[in-house]
């Protein structure tokens, strides 16, 4: 059955009038052309993927988009249509193979990843799929950890995909969180949490704060957070001096509240990914005078001159902190603030305390799970001042701060509370021997990498138990000084 012009779609309607138009006033001269620029393109293509055996972008070039009305006006329709082949016409004109899979979710709704491959190696394209497609649930933006067998293909992503892989591993089914949340390590709905959503940032933790965002126990929250500097050094002939105003540095974002959660509960936090964000070079660091520890402050006096104030800037990714043309440093993500709300005071994000904080922490990182003690209906969690890359600790007072989007999942352990915030990772999980051990150390109660109790009891990533005694540098930032680390090893 033939169809009628009338039945076809309005986009259909203008690409052929557009066609009768072009033939009967320019005699086929654009179509010559365009034919000649389609050898160009392939060629392009064909160059690209001499290095790689495929190519990945979205296969649209945004989010998705809602279907416009019946009464929508043409215009509007035939952009929402046209608009999304943007990544796609090029290899209809290339005739690269290409298909899509599904890889995640953006605000609830579906994410095409494209795969573009050789001429006549589809096979590679279906291998790779099925990687994509074995790797994880889409649904819950999950992936698995790389093997490094993999599917066997070399593989480029396009910049401008967002990378949406988190963790999976085996452990975090027995971890606390997973048998003791009340979502019982299952992701729920995702949200994001934007700068614009966000509005002002918080320069304290505390309970005066109106929530930015609700969710449910399990939900997956992506926030985009600030770096430390609250964004205002950007080179390295800025002076930190003239461009910072203390004490409104560490921007925080939040509070996120939970429900269900109450005084005397646990808030569960499972760091799924900490990713650069923001235009290059998007890392950051600088010696300020008269702050941190390889200076003398107002408090530290020392016999030398200060050091001189000074910036370095630099590009990150996930290949590296490319530190100089001759040094890369590796590229270790993790969260340098984050924590929950007192129950009346209001700290400085400079400060860690019993409610997290400025820990500066590298163990804080994707895979590991945090474990706050609440204090207020709602727990209030805020986060903030992302780093690239840090040693165990800020010697200069800061780290390689970045901007970053920090997703994690969040849940409740009703029921639970403690002294101090703790980490569980792969590496250290719960484990009665290892509290056994930090008894026989004369400690009250172990708290995992990186967490202190009372006692101050640290269990270090080399798996020795280490006394260790709670200190302060200048900027405010925990620092641990160790003491008779060799009777440790006994244990």
């Amino acid at each position: 059955m033939g169809t009628r012009i009338n039945d076809v779609s309005p986009t259909v309607k203008l690409v052929l009038m557009l066609g009768e138009y072009m033939h009967r006033h320019y005699h086929g001269r654009y179509h010559s052309k365009a034919q000649n620029l389609r050898v160009l393109l392939r060629r392009a293509y064909d160059e690209a993927l001499e290095k790689f055996d495929a190519l990945a972008m979205p296969t649209i070039p945004f989010t998705a988009t809602p279907i416009p009305p019946a009464d929508a006006p043409l215009n509007t329709v035939i952009d929402t249509a046209l608009n999304m082949q943007a990544n796609t016409c090029s290899f209809d004109v290339s005739g690269h193979p290409a298909f899509t899979v599904p890889c995640g979710r953006v605000n609830g709704l579906p994410v095409g990843l494209m795969l573009v491959g050789r001429h006549f190696e589809e096979a590679t394209l279906i291998r790779l799929a099925r990687a994509i497609e074995a790797s994880g649930d889409w649904k819950l933006n999950y992936r698995r950890p790389r093997q490094e067998s993999g599917a066997g293909v070399r593989f480029a992503s396009s910049p401008t995909l967002e990378d949406i892989a988190m963790t999976d591993d085996p452990w975090l089914k027995t971890s606390i969180m997973a048998k003791r949340g009340l979502a019982k390590g299952q992701a729920g709905k995702r949200h994001e949490l934007t700068i614009a959503a966000q509005g002002s940032f918080h320069y304290v933790y505390g309970p005066y704060a109106k929530p930015v965002l609700t969710i449910d126990p399990g939900d997956v929250v992506a926030v985009e957070t600030e770096d430390a500097f609250g964004g205002v050094i950007t080179s390295e002939q800025d002076s930190p001096t003239a461009k910072l105003q203390f004490p409104f540095l560490n921007p925080q974002c939040g509070p996120i509240a939970v429900n269900g959660i109450e005084k005397g509960d646990c808030l569960a936090v499972h760091i799924h990914a900490v990713e650069t964000r923001g235009a290059q070079p998007a890392g950051k660091t600088c010696i300020i005078p008269e702050f941190g520890g390889l200076v003398g402050t107002a408090s530290t006096a020392l016999l030398n001159p200060p050091l001189p104030e000074r910036v370095r800037v630099m590009h990150v990714d996930k290949d590296g902190v490319r530190w100089s043309d001759k040094i890369t440093l590796p590229y270790q993500p993790f969260i340098g603030t984050i924590g929950i709300s007192p129950e009346i005071e209001a700290i400085s994000s400079l400060q860690p305390d019993y409610h997290g904080g400025n820990m500066d922490l590298p163990d804080v990182a994707p895979g590991a799970i945090l474990y706050f003690p609440v204090h207020v209906k709602g727990g209030l969690l805020y986060v903030g001042d992302c780093h690239a890359a840090q040693g165990d600790g800020e010697l200069s007072g800061v780290a390689i701060e970045q901007r970053a989007t920090v997703t994690m999942q969040i849940d409740v352990i009703k029921g639970w509370s403690f002294a101090w915030p703790r980490l569980e990772t792969r590496e250290f999980p719960d484990d009665d021997r290892q509290r056994a051990a930090a008894r026989r150390c004369g400690a009250h109660r172990l708290s995992r990498t990186g967490s202190l109790d009372e006692r101050g009891l640290r269990l270090r990533r080399d798996r020795r138990l280490h006394a260790a005694q709670p200190g302060r540098t200048a900027s405010g930032s925990a620092t641990w000084s160790i003491r008779n680390t060799r009777w440790a090893r006994r244990y």
